[in-house]
């Protein structure tokens, strides 16, 4: 009787459309109140909190469907969905603030390798695998372990790889660097410390190169001060 009243009296046509869309909103409604109140920040999280979901769901709506003449038995959740295809910006929405700022260091990072010569190549290689296997990991945490792995594969083949290209580079950097003019003033030699941060991070240098330079010139520049 009551459902006859909420729909049918004073209508000369009741659609089942108009029904479905009033339980959609309220049931809409509900959810996004219960999940807002959990602190819930993404999707996982969200996740986590359906079975718990379901049993305040099942609460909260059946006094508002019984004052429309309705009673709801069971209420089930399924798990949300994260799409196939998700930008920086959307996968915000999907993972934990730590994750996400490790991912967009990742990417800033990987931006920074994508130059010519052998060893951006690498250093671009290595950490496009890892903001993949980082989104991955996010998304599908069952295969974390097994990314991780292939993680640590893939580092110890860049590793060995950069091992050998330093092997035949080190006396050309070396020698491109000497061929520079010797900085004089403190200012020239402070500039000298900051190019080879920039050339280290562009892969024109090895690490062996840029550590014993950094301590020439760091020490050239104490004996300045």
């Amino acid at each position: 009787m009551r459902f006859v009243k909420q729909y049918g009296v004073g209508k000369a046509v009741v659609r089942l459309r108009d029904i479905k869309d009033r339980i959609q909103a309220m049931l809409i409604g509900e959810i996004s109140e219960l999940i807002l109140k959990s602190g819930a920040q993404s999707v996982p999280d969200a996740n986590k909190l359906l079975n718990d979901l379901e049993g305040a769901m099942l609460t909260r709506v059946n006094d508002k469907f019984a004052a429309m003449g309705l009673r709801i038995k069971a209420f089930e959740a399924n798990p949300f969905q994260a799409k196939q295809d998700v930008s920086l910006d959307e996968l915000r929405n999907y993972v934990s603030l730590d994750v996400w700022e490790r991912v967009q260091r990742l990417v800033i990072a990987q931006k920074a390798a994508e130059n010519e010569g052998l060893g951006g190549s690498l250093a671009g290689a290595g950490v496009g695998l890892g903001v993949g296997q980082q989104i991955g990991a996010a998304l599908n945490p069952d295969m974390a372990e097994l990314q991780r792995q292939l993680m640590q594969q893939q580092l110890m083949m860049q590793q060995m790889m950069t091992n050998m290209a330093q092997q035949n580079q080190p006396q050309q950097a070396e020698g491109s660097e000497a061929a520079t003019a010797a900085p004089k003033t403190k200012a020239e030699v402070q500039a000298m410390l900051d190019s080879l941060d920039m050339k280290l991070a562009n892969g024109e240098i090895s690490e062996a190169v840029y550590n014993r330079l950094v301590e020439k010139w760091q020490q050239r520049l104490s004996e300045m001060e």
